[in-house]
């Protein structure tokens, strides 16, 4: 059975069923990454949900030199290749550059924009070509209302694109993201002509930037609330959620990402709540009042 397309995955708007984007925040084995996307894709048939797999092969945005950075691109695309190989699954990374888009686009089968750099025309514009699918994470900068622009950047390359925006929350004083639930609604009502999905990131919203010095902490116990609220909004069409087999031992984001053995009932609970928030905004399509 071939993977998923991703393309198809990022075009399921406003459904009861949702979509994942999940793995490891960045390679550091090829084991770890092959393993975690084997029962990623356990999960996701078990619980009938379409799934994309997500690593970075870069970390480009750290706190300290002594931040772990990843690994060539070379072998960052032969980890890619033996994924979708062996979990048959649509993978993501994220790009840093115009150039990384045509280094890795043969190996993946979407491109994630990061954060940061989410107003980067040049950026935007390659991964409407390479190769049409692309998630873009608001930057913690950006309003939910001043998003639009930036799907359009996109779409003016290529109509055909298939644009996700992921939430992952907005900058609040030192060292804390907040999520701002009314976003969900903003977005999805701004975008909606466009078909762009709206994507809750349930794990870097409970990262706390640079808070251990050299490194940004965390409090994933925090992950499941956040998600299933997300979820009963109505608004979301997937979820973002980066995962390790021991996130505690992780070289990048650890205080932020789920463990796998708890990956099922997490995915398991945030359906339960996303179908209920859909029910409940599809039954209050037009205005109460």
């Amino acid at each position: 059975m071939a993977p998923v397309n991703a393309g198809v995955l990022l075009s399921d708007t406003m459904s009861d069923k949702p979509f994942f984007i999940c793995g490891p925040c960045v390679i550091e084995t090829k084991q770890i990454t092959l393993d975690t996307a084997k029962r990623l894709a356990e999960i996701a048939a078990k619980l009938s949900v379409k799934l994309m797999f997500k690593v970075s092969w870069a970390k480009m945005n750290r706190t300290s030199l002594t931040g772990y950075r990843g690994v060539c691109v070379e072998y960052a695309c032969e980890v890619f290749d033996e994924v979708r190989q062996q979990a048959n699954l649509p993978v993501t990374t994220d790009i840093h550059s115009v150039k990384d888009v045509f280094s890795v686009r043969h190996s993946v089968d979407c491109l994630q924009v990061p954060a940061l750099l989410s107003r980067q025309t040049d950026i935007l514009e390659a991964v409407a070509k390479y190769p049409a699918c692309a998630t873009i994470k608001k930057g913690p900068f950006i309003a939910p209302h001043d998003i639009r622009p930036v799907v359009e950047k996109v779409l003016a390359k290529n109509d055909k694109a298939q644009v996700a925006i992921i939430e992952r929350g907005t900058t609040f004083g030192y060292n804390d993201n907040v999520v701002d639930y009314r976003g969900f609604k903003i977005m999805s009502d701004l975008t909606a002509d466009l078909g762009t999905p709206i994507v809750f990131d349930c794990t870097h919203t409970v990262q706390r930037p640079s808070l251990q010095g050299d490194r940004s902490g965390g409090d994933r116990q925090l992950v499941a609330p956040l998600a299933q609220a997300a979820g009963a909004t109505g608004y979301c069409d997937g979820y973002f959620l980066e995962t390790h087999p021991n996130p505690d031992v992780a070289l990048c984001d650890g205080p932020c990402m789920v463990p796998l053995d708890a990956m099922e009932t997490m995915l398991k609970n945030i359906i339960g709540a996303h179908q209920y928030g859909f029910e409940i905004a599809s039954r209050n399509a037009r205005p109460l009042w």
